[in-house]
């Protein structure tokens, strides 16, 4: 709050000398040259680097690299907050693991599996409710991993998907559950 009891707004923060802050490097209200110096001093090399670059040779760096189109692959899941019954009237704390390719059958192996693609967790809640939140999970890279290994290509890579994403549920006490769900790729 400020002095006259009122509470910080994101407008009424915009300059932290009203809240009585400021860096040392800024205290004096230095000028630019100065501000760049002082800087350079304590967190950079020589002090005749320079540090900016001009409009011009920005905008020529960017055209210069063209950027790459790529496919972006995400597994959506949906996890229930109290999808799980903790036996206690509440939601016990779970994860959504996904693979792409064989799961071990040992649950320990899950998570160190080369399959592995990576978790999506929700920590329950004591009141049940049917509160939904929704994790996505980047499978880009392990579907590149499976066509440079040869075992699709980027012309049946949805066909892949739906044959070969799998995912286990997994109390966080580390019980697994062996609940398996038709996989839709969209």
């Amino acid at each position: 709050m400020n002095a006259a009891g009122d509470f910080w707004t994101s407008t009424a923060t915009r300059n932290i000398y009203d809240q009585m802050y400021t860096y040392p490097e800024l205290a004096d209200n230095p000028s630019n040259t100065t501000l760049v110096r002082r800087i350079k001093t304590l967190y950079s090399g020589p002090a005749d680097v320079p540090v900016t670059a001009t409009k011009r040779a920005i905008k020529a760096t960017r055209q210069s690299s063209q950027p790459t189109e790529k496919e972006l692959y995400l597994a959506e899941v949906k996890l229930p907050t109290c999808g799980l019954d903790n036996g206690q009237g509440g939601g016990a704390p779970y994860s959504v693991l996904v693979f792409l390719g064989n799961v071990p059958s040992d649950a320990k192996d899950w998570v160190s599996s080369d399959t592995f693609v990576g978790p999506a967790s929700t920590l329950g809640a004591m009141i049940p409710s049917d509160q939904v939140t929704t994790s996505t999970i980047d499978i880009s890279i392990a579907l590149e991993k499976a066509i440079e290994d040869g075992l699709t290509s980027n012309e049946k890579a949805k066909e892949y998907l739906m044959e070969n994403l799998h995912y286990r549920v997994e109390l966080v006490s580390g019980s697994p559950s062996q609940a398996e769900v038709p996989n839709q790729v969209c």
